[in-house]
């Protein structure tokens, strides 16, 4: 009885049938199978994106990058003090504190903080000496400056900054 209804179950088909039976199989499987290009672009983009987010996380910071930027904010801020002295027609001094690595202008009210890992020194004329660690730079409303020269070091890397006493130009320069 057994072989009966397995005999019932069993169909007899044509050659023709048979193929495209796998055709229609194969047509089928093509749509459904591996990934599409937009798909395969996202997974891409993605791994990108944490590759690039890992490689900035664990890289060193650059001292001499960091010195860099730092020197050219200084500059920013002594050659913006200048240019308001000239403009307000009124003499604008410019404070420096070299312990706390602080630079600020009593009349903005702007602060400058640099990094603890920069150290600064600054050479200047003895009036503008405030204390100890505070020392001010003064320009004139004719663009001149009581004249001064900033040291700022990081580790191996060291920068200049000079305030010419003459004509107030701020000038920078890599020492190492």
């Amino acid at each position: 009885m057994a072989s009966k209804m397995a005999m019932a179950k069993t169909r007899m088909s044509q050659a023709g049938e048979i193929c495209r039976h796998v055709r229609r199989h194969r047509a089928n499987a093509s749509t459904e199978a591996g990934f599409t290009l937009v798909e395969v672009l996202v997974v891409v983009a993605i791994l990108a994106l944490t590759v690039g987010a890992v490689a900035t996380i664990a890289r060193p910071r650059s001292h001499a990058m960091m010195l860099k930027a730092a020197t050219q904010l200084v500059a920013a801020k002594l050659r913006d003090t200048r240019t308001a002295a000239i403009i307000a027609r009124r003499s604008r001094e410019i404070r420096f504190d070299v312990n706390a690595r602080r630079i600020w202008s009593p009349h903005d009210g702007a602060t400058l903080k640099l990094d603890r890992e920069i150290l600064m020194t600054m050479t200047g004329a003895a009036s503008g000496r405030r204390s100890k660690s505070i020392a001010a730079v003064h320009f004139f409303p004719n663009g001149s400056a009581s004249g001064a020269t900033l040291k700022l070091q990081a580790k191996t890397n060291a920068n200049e900054i000079r305030i010419n006493w003459l004509t107030g130009r701020v000038s920078t320069r890599r020492l190492r």
